[in-house]
């Protein structure tokens, strides 16, 4: 599996993305799982997804970790050539409604609290 994300400057964002895949690996019984980026620095897909051969996995798939259609998306399905499959991107999936309402909520309440102690 190649866990294709837009790729960012911020170190953080690259460690998330890594934990996600390690989890994936864990997780679901896969030969392995590479990250792949379509705007930072590699690797691409490409890349990976001739690891993934290399360590001799016979079926690779490629997963967007996007939300909505777009250039990126375009960019990971066009370099996707190499693999047997590719997913689409996450979309309007409930569980991304309901992590952004929690997020929001959070948010929203932890602007309350210094607001109330400055009362």
């Amino acid at each position: 599996m190649v866990l294709a994300a837009a790729g960012s400057s911020d170190p953080a964002a690259d460690a998330a993305t890594r934990a996600v895949a390690e989890t994936w690996r864990r997780s679901r019984g896969w030969a392995g799982v590479e990250v792949a980026y379509a705007s930072a620095a590699g690797p691409r897909v490409p890349e990976a997804v001739a690891a993934l051969r290399e360590a001799g996995a016979d079926t690779v798939a490629v997963a967007p970790y996007l939300l909505a259609p777009g250039l990126l998306p375009d960019r990971i399905a066009a370099a996707a050539d190499g693999a047997d499959l590719l997913a689409g991107v996450l979309g309007a999936a409930p569980e991304v409604a309901e992590l952004l309402l929690r997020r929001y909520d959070d948010a929203r309440l932890a602007a309350a609290v210094p607001a109330a102690l400055s009362a």
